[in-house]
């Protein structure tokens, strides 16, 4: 999911005749299992590194993906002995294409039987990135902003503001990037921004801003290994 299992229910609970789908679900007899991507609420410690040093957010969303969801559906086979299917919404969808497309004929094809993707997203609208830049982002990097909604977000928010200006700022919030998307690495917005500038689905590219030697083109996840 963009956010957490539970900003399903706090942001749809209430709105409509209808419980949200998570209920729906449990409703029906679903057994559910609910993960946590690294650095959310109950994904946020680590053996090494505190919750606001820039080690702890050095991921994107390919990290999360090919790490956490492997380790979660692991978990889940385990005390279940069945495959499993997932359902993933918004940057959810775009962690499990990326774990699917570099894992799946060695892992997840024997583990799941089925994928539900809500919202998808791989190349986004190039018109939310185009405040990121070889500029920007230096700037973004030099004063420490590693992550949106998180332990530090009360007091970067500001510094985002001066590097992107007002209109920046409402477009990234007003999209619910740091309200209701929270608990998200900057390094995740970055791969984004490179894919919805090159128009391709591919790996994160750590010298992309680098003039003239970065590294714009990277390998493409390839999705045509399933269905």
């Amino acid at each position: 999911m963009g956010a957490t299992p539970h900003s399903w229910l706090e942001t749809y609970l209430g709105v409509g005749d209808e419980n949200p789908m998570l209920l729906q679900l449990r409703d029906a007899g679903h057994d559910l299992w609910f993960t946590y991507s690294r650095g959310t609420t109950y994904s946020n410690v680590h053996k090494e590194y505190e919750y606001d040093s820039k080690e702890f957010w050095d991921f994107s969303w390919e990290d999360a993906g090919v790490g956490d969801i492997k380790a979660a559906l692991s978990y889940v086979n385990a005390r279940t002995n069945q495959k499993v299917a997932i359902m993933g919404y918004s940057m959810g969808t775009t962690q499990i294409f990326s774990a699917l497309a570099l894992d799946y004929q060695n892992f997840y094809r024997d583990r799941t039987y089925k994928v539900v993707q809500i919202a998808p997203c791989t190349i986004t609208e190039p018109s939310l990135y185009k405040v990121f830049n070889t500029a920007s982002v230096t700037a973004l990097d030099t004063m420490g902003i590693y992550e949106v909604g998180g332990p530090t977000w009360y007091k970067t928010v500001v510094k985002v503001r001066k590097v992107m200006g007002i209109n920046g700022i409402r477009g990234i919030m007003g999209g619910g990037w740091g309200t209701i998307l929270k608990q998200i690495s900057m390094k995740s917005f970055y791969h984004y921004a490179q894919n919805a500038k090159e128009g391709r689905f591919q790996r994160y590219s750590d010298n992309y801003w680098t003039p003239i030697v970065g590294k714009t083109k990277t390998d493409l996840y390839d999705l045509s290994q399933f269905d």
